[in-house]
């Protein structure tokens, strides 16, 4: 797999006066690929006059850099076909404390159904319990008690600490 790139040779040296720049000495030949002008806005052409585009996003071959450099700086050598690089391997992972157990605790180690890994928790809120409690002793035939209690927990911004005043219309929910 490949693209389509332009290839340019360094005329000049240059320093490079921030990060994203790279040194250019004379001779260097360098990449630009087609994808990064026209990003940059560049028609079809304009890379023969890297000039008149300004700084250009590209790679230099003879020193593996990456970065910008000045387009009055290289002259336009022509097309080129730029293959992507190749990755480079990952250094092998350190040892962790679960790959150095040894056989007889890695046999031992069971892992709990998932129910029991992600059941409901022990304890409920106050809020939700109260809650339950009111749909269970009058149903969800009771908007009034319902609405009303969260409406108040939400216009006073407290879910944590409601008062409940407002579920008088259920007698088995008192406060």
């Amino acid at each position: 797999m490949s693209s389509e790139g332009f290839q340019y040779r360094a005329l000049y040296d240059y320093k490079k006066e921030r990060e994203e720049d790279i040194d250019l000495h004379v001779g260097d030949m360098l990449l630009v690929s087609k994808g990064a002008l026209l990003a940059l806005g560049c028609s079809n052409g304009a890379e023969e006059r890297p000039s008149e585009i300004g700084w250009l996003p590209g790679f230099n071959e003879t020193t593996q850099e990456k970065g910008d450099f000045p387009g009055t700086y290289v002259e336009f050598v022509g097309r080129k076909r730029i293959s992507p690089p190749t990755p480079k391997p990952r250094p092998p992972r350190p040892p962790s404390a679960a790959s150095t157990r040894t056989d007889s605790e890695s046999e031992s180690f069971v892992l709990p159904d998932l129910p029991e890994q992600f059941g409901p928790p022990d304890t409920a809120p106050l809020l939700l319990s109260r809650l339950m409690e009111a749909v269970e002793a009058r149903g969800l035939d009771c908007p009034v008690c319902i609405a009303a209690s969260l409406e108040e927990s939400w216009t006073r911004g407290s879910w944590l600490t409601p008062t409940w005043s407002s579920w008088r219309c259920c007698p088995f929910v008192t406060g």
